[in-house]
């Protein structure tokens, strides 16, 4: 049986996720289910790929509802998004529905976030393959050693920002975090 579009019961789900080791929290449901939460025009859902009835792929999807259009990405913000499959061939399944979903005519944009999981064999006419590169930044020994660890030129990208009156710290009251989730979200809904 091959499902196009579901919710994967959450157990299954965490238990797949955990199960690959380039898996993020982006891939789980407590992120979908925050990201629904946060954005009422946000559908988040998974496509899946079953072999034999149990889970062989799945790639967390977001469609942000535009009126009576929509924008499909694998996942909003730059987050990761690609897919976990056991198989190329389940992952090329999830690609080929995604872009199944992307070609409907109510489909504005459409866009998946690749990591390092290479690009889709065989794109559709109109659609880019872009990879991002993202980096874990480790933050034992405090500010000063993670400083120390930035290479020259994101240091003079850092002291650039702060010329120009950038303010990089820590929120530490309740309400700091309060007005930057206002700003973020007002940002984020375009």
């Amino acid at each position: 049986m091959k499902e196009s579009r579901n919710r994967p019961a959450p157990d299954e789900i965490e238990r797949f996720v955990r199960a690959f080791p380039e898996a993020s929290f982006f891939h789980t449901p407590a992120w979908l289910d925050s990201l629904a939460a946060a954005f009422p025009r946000f559908e988040v859902f998974w496509l899946t790929e079953r072999e034999r009835g149990a889970l062989a792929g799945a790639m967390p999807v977001a469609r942000i509802s535009r009126g009576p259009l929509f924008h499909l990405l694998s996942l909003p913000f730059g987050a990761y998004g690609d897919p976990l499959a056991l198989s190329g061939s389940a992952r090329d399944a999830l690609f080929e529905r995604f872009f199944a979903l992307a070609r409907s005519p109510l489909c504005l944009t459409a866009g998946i976030q690749l990591f390092g999981g290479g690009v889709p064999g065989a794109l559709p006419r109109g659609a880019v393959a872009r990879m991002e590169e993202c980096r874990l930044v480790r933050l034992e020994g405090g500010i000063e050693e993670v400083w120390k660890r930035t290479s020259g030129k994101r240091r003079q990208l850092a002291r650039r920002g702060e010329r120009a009156g950038l303010d990089v710290r820590f929120l530490e009251r309740e309400e700091e975090i309060r007005r930057f989730h206002a700003i973020y979200a007002r940002e984020s809904r375009g």
